[in-house]
């Protein structure tokens, strides 16, 4: 890998890996991760966990973009 987070390199981990996702797989994995995670925060009485789900809008607007690049095409 050469470059930081570069999700290509993810993808390919991921194949190496036996688990072969596409940008249509991996955008539903990682909704229902979050998901998960907000459920989870919901009924934890740990208070920093709702901090991170109030940062899930800057976060998708971080990792859907380079979600969007898993297949080498954007858009």
């Amino acid at each position: 890998m050469t470059e930081a987070y570069d999700m290509k390199a993810l993808g390919a981990k991921l194949k190496e890996k036996g688990l072969d996702l596409g940008e249509k797989a991996a955008g539903e994995v990682y909704v229902a991760v979050k998901e998960w995670f907000a459920e989870s925060a919901a009924i934890s009485k740990n208070p920093f966990d709702d901090i991170v789900v109030g940062l899930f809008p800057q976060v998708d607007a971080v990792v859907m973009p380079q979600i969007d690049k898993i297949n080498g095409k954007e858009g």
